[in-house]
C-alpha cells in the first residue's frame, strides 16, 4: 500500500497483481472519490477535517464566507474588565487577505447573515512574505496559491466595554503585522 499525503488531497494505492489501483473514499454526499481532502478548517474554537473542511472553503476562496467573531448574545465586559478576546491561526491560500466586516441581526440555517446588515470595515492584508517589503502591496491583485505549512497567519480580535472592536493581523512567516480599529460604515 502507498499513501501520498498531498497539500490538499491524500491518495492511497494498493498492489494487486502488479497493478496499483487507487482506494476509493466515500464522500459526505455518498459518491466515491479517489482522494481524500488533507484539510483542516476552523471556526472559532471548532475544528473540522476532511470532507467537512473541504465544504467550508466557499468555492475554494472564490465565494465570500461569513465567520462570526463575537456571537450575537455575547455580553460586553464591564468598565475595568479586560476586553473580550478571540484569535484564529491558519495557513492562508491567497497572497492577500481581503477582510470585510459587518454586523447582522440574524444568521440563516447556513450560517450566512440575514436581516438588518450594517457594514463596518474592509481591510486588505499581505500573506505573501515578499509583498510586505514593497509599499505597493495594497494595489496587488489577489491570487490563490497552494497553502504552505511555512505560511501562518493570525487574526487577534478584542472588544472593549464600549463595544470598540480592534483587530491585529499577523503574518508569522515574516513577522509583519498591522492593527486596525474597526468602524461602522468605514
Amino acid at each position: 500500500m502507498g499513501i501520498d499525503f498531498g497539500t490538499t488531497r491524500t491518495v492511497v494505492a494498493w498492489v494487486e497483481g502488479g497493478n496499483y489501483p487507487l482506494v476509493t473514499f466515500e464522500a459526505e454526499w455518498g459518491d466515491g472519490q479517489e482522494w481524500y481532502p488533507s484539510l483542516i478548517a476552523g471556526k472559532g474554537s471548532k475544528r473540522v477535517f476532511g470532507w467537512e473542511a473541504w465544504s467550508k472553503q466557499s468555492e475554494e476562496g472564490r465565494q465570500i464566507s461569513f465567520d462570526p467573531i463575537f456571537p450575537k448574545d455575547t455580553l460586553l465586559p464591564t468598565k475595568g474588565e479586560p476586553p473580550l478576546l478571540q484569535s484564529r491561526r491558519y495557513h492562508p491560500v491567497h497572497n492577500i487577505g481581503h477582510f470585510r466586516y459587518l454586523e447582522c441581526s440574524h444568521l440563516n440555517e447556513q450560517g450566512q447573515p440575514t436581516g438588518d446588515l450594517t457594514t463596518w470595515d474592509e481591510i486588505r492584508f499581505p500573506f505573501d512574505p515578499d509583498l510586505t517589503r514593497d509599499n505597493g502591496w495594497e494595489k496587488v491583485s489577489i491570487q490563490r496559491f497552494e497553502p504552505s505549512m511555512h505560511l501562518e497567519a493570525e487574526e487577534i480580535y478584542t472588544c472593549d466595554s464600549q463595544g470598540i472592536v480592534k483587530v491585529t493581523l499577523i503574518n508569522h512567516s515574516n513577522g509583519f503585522q498591522k492593527s486596525y480599529q474597526l468602524r461602522h460604515g468605514a
